[in-house]
């Protein structure tokens, strides 16, 4: 069914219509993965963050949400590498617990792709992972953590 939310995202609110498929937890929150027509991509949005709901119609059939079309149309290569100890801390996360690959050492690497609209949330997921995680690729990744490491050395002197 389609669903209009008000949702109040880290830079703006915003009305959008979703269409929910399902729910999980990570890390302490609920998130909801559903098709936002307002993106027209599969998105996932923090529960928490839905101010309000109305029920709009009734089950609209989407196409197989696997197909290119229902998707953000550009996704980039990720690479990260990551220590014995990066490997553990890495290997309960909800998206990228199974995509690690286990070296004879115990360090490890991570190899998928990225939205561009999910930078963000990627580098805080490496961000928490401190020294114990290496981007390799995309180059956007890399550069937003830059930026954000820089802005943190303004609260943190070096």
């Amino acid at each position: 069914m389609r669903v209009e939310i008000t949702y109040d995202s880290l830079s703006r609110r915003s009305t959008r219509i979703i269409q929910p498929d399902y729910l999980y937890a990570f890390d302490g929150y609920w998130y909801c993965k559903c098709f936002c027509f307002l993106r027209e991509c599969t998105v996932k949005l923090r529960v928490d963050r839905i101010q309000a709901m109305t029920i709009v119609d009734a089950p609209t059939v989407l196409p197989d949400p696997h197909i290119s079309q229902y998707e953000e149309p550009e996704q980039l290569p990720l690479q990260i590498r990551l220590t014995r100890k990066g490997c553990k801390l890495a290997e309960s996360h909800h998206q990228f617990g199974n995509q690690i690959t286990l070296l004879a050492d115990g360090s490890g690497f991570i190899t998928d792709t990225v939205a561009p609209s999910e930078i963000d949330w990627v580098a805080r997921f490496v961000l928490g992972l401190g020294s114990e995680a290496t981007v390799e690729e995309p180059a956007v990744l890399i550069d937003w953590l830059h930026k954000e490491l820089h802005a943190l050395c303004h609260f943190y002197p070096c």
